[in-house]
């Protein structure tokens, strides 16, 4: 029974001395194995990296008498090592991030085409890595893999890359020229920026440009922007002071996320624009496009055939899952644009207004063209119809989309009228048929039961309807006419808010009782008034 017992040991022997799973140092390099796996991934030479000049990595090593293959290079493996050349075998499939990171001697490397993933700053800092060749299985450009290679020269984007991550190529300065495939969909924040690029023509499958793509690449003069191109973030083109021609090659503009200039530093008023016949004008009014010295058109651009919704529905906000109609310049622009366009009407004037505001509805069609412009109901007459046509002569929108369709959709904006001081003194000295009113006056108008009481009387009498609940407005400012007799009129909203909100806070606000007037010198005068109305 001792004898069978011990043969059974020494049987089980030889399986236990194969079954290994570690680190080990194979012909001066150092791997993690697993045995049972045939598995073996080139690692880091840890505490000290000693490898140096040229290292070929097989594709099998032997160890304790099993044959592994040669499958990744790990994470960190060759960090800041003085190896210059590296031959990577075919059996590779991964090469880790940080792999050969701040390998300042590294000069060479030949990556198969068996290598489908590289991770994150694999080469970064590989300051003397001048060619590199990446295989066309390669399905992403993950974050910094060659920054600071500044003297890596042409790349060639493999053509099942969809993405090129964030500072991808940072300050590769010998970087004059880069060809990028026609399956790209979007181009990282930093991932070219700081290059010496010349001229770069970004695919027309690309759909976003992240902030500071290309910021400071200082020689490149050409760009051409393909035509799928949704979304441009800020500082994309920044400070590339030496572009001479940019190309649109879409029958839109791109919508420029929080409307920022992607040109900053560029000097584009040195540059032309070349974009479709249809965008001329346009981009003749808004901001950056109107800061080209030239806008030509290309004759390479496409006239967009708009796939919009099959019905002729105008959708709400809330349909918009993705995209709701922008304007073309900052919120706060357009509505300064449309009180800079607005002509003060003569009949106001002739009725005493010297300001007011009227919210407008309209409908951005899929063209982002206007129609269906309709002023609030409540507002003042006299100044709806030059409200309904300023907003209507309004440049194009950013189209809203419903269901990924371009759609007709229904949006409000404010428009303000305000004479200036010497329009309003100029409008008294005429003798208007209207009589003035006062901003100050020597004896202010006041509500019958004191002004402690205002807020109280307001919020008794005001009807928060469920949709007022969900918009999830706080305050609103109102302003108003006390006349001379204590009546309030002309109630409107400091910034038109919302249709719900606006009807009830000046309705609100004209409801209530008879005030005591304003005085001038003892006589009774209109005077200008504003309140606070609190929704919450």
């Amino acid at each position: 029974m001792r004898k069978a017992i011990l043969l059974s040991v020494l049987f089980a022997l030889p399986a236990l001395a194969n079954a290994f799973s570690g680190k080990a140092k194979v012909g001066g390099i150092w791997y993690n194995i697993v045995t049972k796996a045939e598995k073996a991934e080139v690692t880091a030479d840890y505490p000290i990296q000693h490898y140096q000049g040229r290292v070929v990595i097989p594709k099998t090593i032997v160890y304790e008498g099993v044959t592994c293959k040669v499958t990744a290079i790990g994470e960190g493996a060759f960090a800041q090592s003085e190896v210059q050349q590296v031959v990577i075998p075919n059996s590779v499939t991964s090469i880790g991030s940080r792999a050969f990171i701040y390998c300042g001697k590294l000069n060479s490397v030949t990556i198969p085409e068996s290598v489908e993933t590289i991770g994150s700053y694999a080469f970064s800092g590989c300051y003397n890595l001048k060619n590199i060749k990446l295989p066309q299985d390669l399905k992403s450009i993950e974050e910094g893999l060659f920054k600071g290679c500044n003297q890596l020269q042409a790349i060639t984007i493999p053509e099942k890359v969809t993405k090129i991550g964030p500072y991808a190529f940072n300050g590769c300065r010998d970087v004059t020229t880069v060809s990028l495939n026609e399956k790209l969909d979007s181009i990282c924040s930093n991932a070219f920026s700081g290059c010496g690029l010349l001229s770069v023509a970004i695919p027309n499958t690309v759909r976003f440009i992240e902030s500071e793509a290309f910021k400071e690449c200082p020689s490149l003069k050409t760009l051409t922007i393909g035509s799928s191109v949704e979304k441009i973030s800020h500082g994309a083109f920044e400070k590339c002071g030496d572009l001479k021609d940019v190309y649109l090659n879409g029958g839109r503009l791109p919508n420029l996320v929080n409307n920022t200039n992607p040109f900053r530093g560029s000097e584009v008023e040195y540059a032309t624009l070349h974009v479709a016949e249809s965008l001329v004008e346009l981009c003749k009014q808004v901001e950056p496009w109107k800061g080209f010295g030239k806008i030509a058109v290309n004759p390479d651009a496409t006239t967009e055939e708009v796939v919009a919704t099959a019905d002729e529905t105008i959708y709400e906000l809330k349909d918009c899952n993705g995209q709701i109609p922008t304007p073309f310049m900052k919120r706060y622009e357009l509505e300064k644009w449309l009180e800079e366009n607005a002509k003060f009407p003569e009949e106001a004037k002739a009725k005493g207004l010297t300001s007011g505001s009227v919210g407008v509805y309209f409908v951005v069609e899929p063209d982002g063209s206007i129609s269906n412009v309709k002023a609030y109901e409540g507002s003042w007459p006299e100044l709806v119809p030059e409200a309904e046509r300023v907003v209507k002569s309004m440049p194009k929108w950013n189209a809203g989309k419903v269901n990924g369709k371009y759609a007709r959709v229904k949006e409000a904006i404010g428009v303000h009228f305000q004479l200036s001081e010497q329009e309003i003194n100029a409008a008294r000295n005429k003798g208007n048929t209207g009589e003035p009113i006062y901003d100050t006056a020597d004896d202010m108008p006041s509500f019958p039961d004191g002004s402690s009481s205002i807020q109280a009387w307001i919020k008794e009498h005001l009807q928060i309807t469920d949709e007022i609940k969900d918009l999830g407005v706080g305050r609103v400012m109102v302003k108003f006419v006390v006349e001379k007799d204590g009546t309030i009129t002309n109630a409107e909203m400091m910034f038109p808010m919302h249709p719900a909100i606006d009807k009830e806070a000046t309705r609100v606000i004209e409801s209530m009782p008879k005030w005591n007037p304003g005085k001038v010198s003892g006589l009774p005068v209109r005077v200008r008034y504003m309140l606070p109305v609190n929704f919450k």
